[in-house]
């Protein structure tokens, strides 16, 4: 009788293929290198999708602290040149600066405002917008 070392026989004398317990830990480990894959994919994923948050949630801050210098702008006379205030957003901490200067238009005024967060534990984000504001002072 020629045996295979795949090969097993069963009562009746027939030949059952069985899996060695070689091609049962390759094909644990290929599953498993896949499994750790995808999970690593997700994980990165949610990292963007957080971070991008973030960034969306900088740009309507920006947004709205400049319309709200405008406002102060057209109200009063007295605006600081340079600023700073920590804002939350989400549960999240924003530092927003904005510093004025001045242009070679006298009429119109470049707005810098800087927006930073921590985006993950220890590393800092910040982003920088520009804007052009008509001055009347």
């Amino acid at each position: 009788m020629d045996r295979k070392f795949y090969a097993k026989m069963n009562r009746s004398g027939k030949a059952v293929k069985a899996v060695t317990l070689l091609e049962a830990l390759v094909a644990a480990t290929v599953i498993s290198v896949g499994i750790i894959s995808v999970f690593r994919a997700f994980t990165s994923s949610l990292s963007a999708t957080r971070l991008s948050q973030d960034i969306t949630s900088a740009s309507f801050l920006f947004k709205d602290r400049l319309w709200d210098l405008q406002q102060r702008c057209a109200i009063s006379s007295g605006v600081p040149r340079s600023d700073q205030e920590k804002i939350n957003v989400r549960n999240k901490e924003f530092t927003a600066n904005y510093e004025i200067a001045d242009t070679e238009f006298p009429a119109l005024k470049k707005v810098t405002y800087t927006i930073s967060w921590e985006a993950r534990r220890d590393a800092p984000y910040r982003m920088e917008f520009d804007a052009y504001l008509p001055w009347e002072q």
